[in-house]
């Protein structure tokens, strides 16, 4: 893309990416997109923008409305089927003229069959609007490493796409609204050091919240999205007021103004542009801690993770005393030590999920009487080695993503249809589900499509939804205490910390769901099992030749079945404090009965 906005000599003559990069194209000099090549054959498949422009009858600007219009990965438009005659002749006739391109053709696409709505069809012109102006004025990084426009038009002289149609103050009339605003320095070079995803920084500057088409759709993963957006929302808003805190007055005045204080929320079923809730300013606690406090007091037995920090829940400083500029000027800790900075970024991470209990009262030395509420109280129960899966399992049985029936796939508003027709044990779904979140240790070789399991496929989407939201939220509490300026750092060592980080920051493994579908295969299978000693049915099961692609799946599986034990507690101590369902904590029994006479027979 870099050589394409200066490519005067042609140079460049065709580029090979997705079909996407056509969109792109109308502001370069190349033409012709290489979409295939064929090694065998020695050739390649090639498409040019003009001669689709041609074929069409269509300007660039127009074919450029269309690819918008008919959706791709950064696009989500509601549509309109233009063979349905009737509900098209429903339409107001001013709606049609909706796009300013294409007045008859766009304006109709752009829309629902019964969208009426004034307001409604603003704010989908406005969205737009926006997607095209990224796109014409799309930044890249040139091979003289300058920041410019992808366009080879003089922005003062084209301005941007806009529409009489929309009222001044709510559509795209700058730069900053296209490409959000300025940041600090410091969030572009977290972004450069892969400290913190692309996504969060996204759903900050353009307030809003995009959900996307996931590879399997089902009413379960709806309904887990609808809980965990105020937990997103609230980790937007923590690097928003930080933002704020930090008297930036662009940002209040292009962030905070001209209507676009308000978050939204899109999802690709849903037509409506939908409001989110803003939260209350949310200052979370800090902690009076020391690299010697963490060395002495920590469990001598590993690392720094969510149930190795429990015990310095009590070290907590109330919110009150620790943001000066916000409230009464107080002590304002800061922290130097990759261990300190590591362990405040755990223990608040735990705090905004409700970890921790805040009495109102203090003890005579300024130290908040804070404890640990019954999810941290079953975290502590578990292996350390286990503390970044359990905090994952804790999360699903929270937001009710866990349990033991199919999925259901929302194949109409009215009829629904289990994910597959196969029908499975309750408990060996429950078992395979839970153990597909711990990872295994793989080669790079393919699966096969022979022992994928459609259901674990269904779970896998929940399962990273919420692995990534969890990560987000580690991300933006350690990018607000660098920008609030809570941690000394000192030049000649600061690539050294951000590598420290980058190593230990949670939730940062590849997500597999592959012991998932091991122990699902050796659950349908084990009955087949022949020989009178654990090995001998072992190999009669020819499980190594099934899953050539796991490096060492004895010793994985037997991690596996004690990371179910620990599961297992941790429903127990749940349900003694009501916090599921006692029928889960009964068929948490029933499959551990099952996981235990199946796995006696192999180990």
């Amino acid at each position: 893309m870099a050589w394409l906005c200066s490519d005067a000599d042609r140079v460049c003559s065709a580029m090979y990416g997705s079909e996407e990069l056509l969109m792109f194209m109308g502001s370069t000099n190349c033409d012709r997109l290489i979409t295939n090549f064929d090694h065998k054959k020695r050739t390649f498949g090639w498409v040019s923008l003009n001669e689709c422009c041609t074929a069409l009858s269509l300007s660039v600007s127009q074919f450029l409305d269309c690819c918008i219009l008919v959706g791709f990965e950064e696009s989500v438009m509601p549509t309109l089927d233009m063979s349905d005659g009737e509900k098209f002749n429903q339409l107001p006739a001013d709606i049609q003229a909706i796009a300013p391109d294409l007045e008859k053709l766009t304006g109709p696409i752009l829309l629902e069959s019964n969208s009426t709505d004034e307001k409604y069809l603003d704010q989908l012109l406005v969205q737009f609007l926006r997607i095209k102006n990224f796109i014409l004025h799309h930044v890249v990084l040139t091979s003289e490493c300058l920041a410019v426009m992808l366009s080879s038009h003089n922005i003062d002289k084209s301005g941007l796409q806009t529409s009489p149609r929309i009222v001044n103050n709510i559509q795209p009339h700058n730069l900053h609204q296209v490409h959000g605003p300025r940041l600090p320095n410091l969030v572009y070079y977290f972004l450069s050091m892969g400290l913190i995803s692309s996504s969060v920084i996204s759903n900050v500057v353009h307030n809003r919240m995009m959900e996307y088409l996931p590879d399997i759709d089902s009413i379960e993963y709806r309904e887990l999205l609808q809980k965990i957006v105020p937990l997103r929302t609230q980790i937007a808003y923590l690097l928003i007021n930080c933002m704020m805190r930090k008297d930036n007055e662009y940002w209040k005045v292009h962030h905070h103004g001209g209507g676009r204080a308000i978050m939204t929320y899109v999802q690709w079923y849903n037509e409506k542009v939908i409001s989110l809730h803003t939260p209350p300013e949310l200052l979370l606690d800090d902690w009076e801690l020391t690299q010697i406090d963490i060395e002495t007091q920590m469990p001598q037995q590993g690392a720094l993770n969510f149930c190795t920090v429990l015990p310095f829940s009590n070290r907590a400083l109330k919110s009150s005393q620790t943001h000066a500029i916000v409230h009464t000027p107080g002590p304002v800790p800061t922290y130097s030590h990759p261990d300190e900075i590591m362990c405040v970024i755990l223990l608040k991470s735990l705090d905004l999920l409700g970890y921790f209990t805040h009495p109102p009262h203090q003890k005579p030395n300024g130290t908040d009487e804070s404890g640990t509420s019954l999810f941290a109280e079953a975290l502590r129960m578990v292996d350390w080695n286990f503390a970044e899966h359990c905090v994952l399992f804790i999360e699903l049985l929270r937001t009710g993503a866990l349990h033991c029936q199919p999925f259901i796939t929302p194949e109409s508003p009215v009829i629904t249809a289990p994910i597959t027709n196969v029908t499975f044990d309750s408990s060996t779904l429950l078992i395979s589900r839970v153990l597909s979140i711990v990872p295994m240790r793989l080669a790079q070789r393919e699966w096969g499509s022979n022992v994928l399991v459609r259901d674990l496929c269904a779970f896998n989407v929940l399962f990273r939804s919420l692995y990534r939201t969890l990560r987000n939220l580690t991300e933006v509490i350690m990018l607000v205490l660098f920008l609030d300026g809570r941690v000394n750092m000192s030049q000649e060592h600061d690539n050294q910390l951000f590598e420290n980080l980058v190593q230990r920051l949670p939730f940062s493994n590849s997500i597999n769901m592959a012991m998932g579908i091991v122990i699902h295969y050796l659950l349908m299978n084990h009955e087949r099992a022949k020989g009178n000693t654990p090995m001998e049915r072992w190999n009669s099961l020819r499980m190594e030749e099934t899953f050539p692609c796991c490096l060492d799946i004895r010793n994985d599986l037997e991690r596996a079945n004690h990371f179910w034990r620990q599961a297992s507690q941790v429903v127990s101590r749940l349900e003694s404090g009501n916090a599921i369902a006692g029928r889960l904590c009964s068929e948490f029994a029933e499959a551990s009965t099952l996981l235990t006479t199946v796995m006696s027979k192999f180990f």
